[in-house]
């Protein structure tokens, strides 16, 4: 799989744009990401997120965000909960927040291990 480092303010535009139509592929992709650098290769897919998401009106997302959040933990090795933030987060409806959020600490990973994309 291909790690890609994105631009933060670029894709919240053409999330913005794109009438949230960006912003499905960002969490496919990112979450994805995410299970591939932390090692949870087996763990949820980003389109099984989305899909459940659909089915359950949206509340399966507290549980993407939930899982995002100890993923962005493992990443960095710090002691800040970022489930806890991101659960938060979600209950105000900014999951725009969490992707940008949880894409910066990813691009700094990539900068900080030289991660060859």
């Amino acid at each position: 799989m291909n790690i890609q480092k994105r631009d933060l303010v670029l894709a919240i535009v053409l999330s913005i744009v794109t009438c949230g139509i960006y912003q499905i592929i960002w969490l496919i992709k990112l979450s994805d990401e995410l299970n591939e650098v932390t090692g949870n290769e087996d763990s949820i897919s980003g389109a099984l997120y989305f899909v459940a998401s659909l089915f359950t009106c949206g509340l399966f997302l507290f549980f993407w965000g939930f899982k995002i959040g100890e993923k962005v933990d493992k990443l960095n090795g710090n002691d800040q909960n970022y489930s806890l933030i991101f659960l938060v987060l979600h209950f105000f409806a900014l999951d725009i927040i969490i992707l940008a959020l949880a894409q910066d600490k990813l691009n700094q990973y990539i900068d900080q291990s030289n991660f060859v994309q």
